[in-house]
Parts: C-alpha cells; structure tokens; sequence
C-alpha cells in the first residue's frame, strides 16, 4: 500500500470527519468501504492528540467531507467565528502531522450559500485543494477534471428490499430535505397536472413551503406534500413503495445527488433535471431520464412507463450492485491509493 511518496506499509488509521452523521446513511456506508480496506476508523477530533503523543501509525490518513461547510454560518451569508476559526487549526494541524489528506469533495459550493457565506465557501474549497494529498469526486464533471480522482459513490443497501413495481401506475415522488438548491417550485411550475406526485422530507424553510403549496392549489396539481423528515427505519418501505424518483438539483450545486443513489438502492427509476451529472448518467445507466422542457418531461414519464413493462427494479439494482457497492468501492480506492491486492 503506497499511502504517501515514503510509506509503504498496511493500513493504520482513518481520521473520519463527520465520524457520525445522524440520518446520514453515506457516512455509514463510507466507513464500510474504509473498513473493507483495512483502516482503522477513528473521528478527526482525535488527530490532535495521536499527533502530540506522537502515536499516529504508518500508513494512515485522514478522510475529510463536507469540510468547506465549517466557516459558514446558520444564515448561509456570513461567517462562523468559531467554525472559521475551528477550520484554520485544523488545517494547521493536517500540515503539521504529514499524514495525507483525503478530501472528498461533495459540492461545487455550499449549499444555499450567498454573499460573504458563498465567498468564503469558495475559499475553504481552495484551502482544502492546496493541501490534499488526493482530490476525489463522485462523478468526473468538467469542471474537476483533471483534478480530481472518481471515487464511486457507495449505494445505501446489499439486499433489494423489493423486486415487485406498484400496482397500477407508475408512483412518482421528491424524497429528501427540501431545500432552495433542488428547485422544486420550478418543477412544479411544468409538472403535468395528469400526474400524481408525492414529495417527501423535511422543509424548514417556511417561505419554499408556501410558494410549494401556492404552486400546487393555482395550478391544481394531484401533488401530495408531507413536509416532514422521513428517519432511515422509514426508507426501505417509502422507496419500495415509489416507483419513480423525480430529482431537480439545479446545475452546480452538489456534484452528485445522494438521493440518485438511494433510488438506485432500491431499483427504482430516476427522472431528473437535465444537468452535466445526469445527462452521463442517462447515456450510460439503465433507467434513467433527463427533461430540460415541460414537452420532455412529458415525453420521459411514458418512457419510464414503457421502462418498467421491459424492466424489473432487480435488473436497476444488480447494475447499481456492479458499480457501486462496498466491494465495488473498496476495489477504485486500492487503486487510488495504489495499495496491492
């Protein structure tokens, strides 16, 4: 295992951070990827007394995401003293330890950060790109190649919960927080009044929620809201219960959307807002659709309805399975971090 230019030895420890992430469940998966390469996990908090007692194996590294969210505020347009402050010394203390960054980046910027948030979201993003031993994203978008390395973004289960489509109709639903960035009012603003949507996940801004359930009572949608947050003991039943997972991520936002890859966790077919991410995803992997116009979306819900006649949610899952399981995963990180097999 070559985990920087002067070690070659076995696996020590993996300085996580978020160590935990309540309601997270890719941080979960991530340490299974992680532990199947033989680390030993620890939380990043730790880093600084491994380094003063000087008991930082070889062959250790630490494995950072979501970092660039540190320095920025609650508001999201302004800064966070402490987390700024929190954010400098530990990049300090990477620099003093030697041991090799791994900074997974998740997102071009931080989610719904505007003004001096938006500036020094960009700035903790140059910081961590000056310092990090290895650059990884899930998808190779044009923007971060060459850059950055593909890591595989792991799926969220090993087992398909269910083989079976829903009676009737193909069932259509928004799952996940509900936020700014994934433009849900202008889904709305072109959704067929036809057919019935069902968006799930917790809204804490009550502004969208308004301007949501404006949308939906003017232009008198069959469109049910349960703004509520949905905990991982729920999301096998939702997911196996939905047919279709409708995403509207705006372009340059997140790199890749989580909520892409529950869906392929339960074999369920994707119909998303044409962006660079999907519209790769739609040449490449079966059962996914891109719409840029409200004629497209139109023409993409019957090619799904003609997808799930020809397709069974198994053959989705066992391609997901191929690309991005634990073991899948594990396999590009060997040759990320050039270890031997």
């Amino acid at each position: 295992m070559v985990i920087s230019q002067a070690s070659q030895s076995t696996p020590g420890n993996c300085y996580l951070s978020p160590h935990l992430k309540p309601g997270n469940g890719y941080i979960d998966q991530h340490i299974k990827v992680m532990e199947n390469l033989g680390f030993r996990i620890k939380p990043l908090a730790s880093l600084g007394q491994d380094f003063l007692k000087r008991s930082i194996p070889p062959g250790s590294i630490i494995d950072v995401h979501w970092m660039e969210e540190w320095p920025i505020s609650k508001s999201r347009n302004s800064i966070s003293v402490t987390g700024l402050f929190k954010f400098c010394v530990m990049l300090l203390l990477f620099r003093l330890s030697g041991v090799p960054l791994v900074w997974q980046r998740h997102n071009y910027i931080g989610h719904d950060a505007t003004g001096i948030g938006q500036k020094i979201s960009r700035w903790a993003i140059s910081s961590l790109e000056k310092i990090a031993t290895y650059k990884l994203a899930h998808f190779e978008s044009r923007s971060l190649v060459p850059n950055y390395q593909y890591s595989p973004h792991p799926i969220y289960t090993d087992k398909l919960v269910s083989d079976r489509w829903t009676e009737g109709s193909p069932r259509f639903v928004c799952f996940g927080a509900v936020k700014r960035y994934k433009r849900i009012p202008e889904l709305l603003s072109i959704w067929p009044k036809e057919t019935p949507l069902q968006i799930v996940g917790r809204c804490r801004d009550e502004t969208l929620e308004e301007e949501i359930n404006s949308i939906i009572n003017l232009r008198h949608l069959d469109v049910q809201c349960d703004f509520r947050f949905v905990s991982d003991q729920e999301i096998p039943d939702l997911m196996s219960a939905s047919d279709v997972l409708v995403l509207t991520h705006g372009e340059g936002s997140a790199v890749v959307s989580g909520a892409y890859y529950m869906a392929k966790s339960y074999g369920c077919i994707i119909l998303a807002q044409s962006s660079e991410f999907i519209d790769s995803m739609a040449k490449t992997t079966r059962g996914v659709y891109a719409f840029n116009s409200p004629e497209n979306l139109r023409e993409n819900i019957e090619r799904v309805n003609a997808f799930r006649n020809q397709n069974s949610r198994e053959d989705i899952f066992q391609e997901s399975c191929e690309q991005y399981s634990i073991d899948a995963c594990a396999l590009r990180y060997k040759d990320i971090f050039s270890m031997s097999t």
